[in-house]
């Protein structure tokens, strides 16, 4: 039974490496894949690895969309809201980006 999930694993990751070699015209390494349930799962891992009280905080793009708040929120990080320039296509200014750090420390 174990040998045959396996297989089946196996499979679906070869399926998934060619799909992004397809896709972006370049060989992928499973030892460079992580497969999540979708893109919250994915968000949710990774704020896990980074936060660990509320002394982490976060930098996140206003507007933003609720996951990532709600996720460091959850996770008992602290969310640091930094806003991007709409008039400029939406570039960050180090000098904001500077100022909000400051903040925060």
């Amino acid at each position: 039974m174990l040998k045959a999930w396996f297989a089946a694993a196996s499979n679906n990751f070869n399926c998934c490496l060619q799909g992004i070699k397809e896709r972006d015209g370049h060989d992928c390494n499973v030892e460079d894949l992580y497969l999540t349930e979708g893109a919250s799962g994915a968000v949710k891992n990774i704020l896990q690895i980074l936060i660990r009280d509320e002394k982490d905080a976060i930098l996140i793009p206003y507007p933003q969309y609720p996951l990532y708040s709600a996720a460091i929120a959850l996770l008992g990080g602290t969310v640091v809201p930094y806003y991007p320039d709409e008039k400029k296509g939406w570039q960050i200014d180090p000098a904001h980006l500077e100022d909000v750090i400051t903040q925060v420390r």
